[in-house]
């Protein structure tokens, strides 16, 4: 499912417009509508405002679509996972700095081309 599906998906369950999204992210109806739609990409300051606007919402999700919506969801996952190795554990956790990693560098990049 490509980011712009997994967007909506979150968006028609919280049941935010895309008027009220553009409101809390600062952009313009039309910047929504284009990237709800799949035409455009969004920016990585757009993600960074998006996941500051909606906190439990999973970026690894969003970026990649592994695991669940909410953040919540995927920590009781692995909660409920009794038998997790500290193997897992770490190939885990690797994983998800490099999501963080990522974003990093997506606004690192968008900072310097603004310049």
């Amino acid at each position: 499912m490509p980011d712009n599906e997994r967007l909506n998906s979150f968006l028609i369950e919280r049941r935010v417009t895309t008027k009220e999204l553009a409101g809390k992210l600062g952009l313009t109806h039309a910047a929504v509508s284009l990237i709800r739609s799949g035409r455009n990409r969004m920016s990585a300051s757009t993600l960074s405002k998006l996941l500051e606007v909606f906190p439990d919402m999973c970026p690894k999700w969003l970026i990649k679509g592994v695991g669940g919506q909410s953040c919540a969801a995927n920590c009781a996952q692995q909660t409920e996972r009794v038998d997790t190795s500290k193997d897992e554990e770490i190939l885990l956790l690797r994983e998800l700095l490099q999501t963080k990693n990522q974003v990093i560098e997506l606004l690192t990049k968008e900072k310097s081309m603004a310049k």
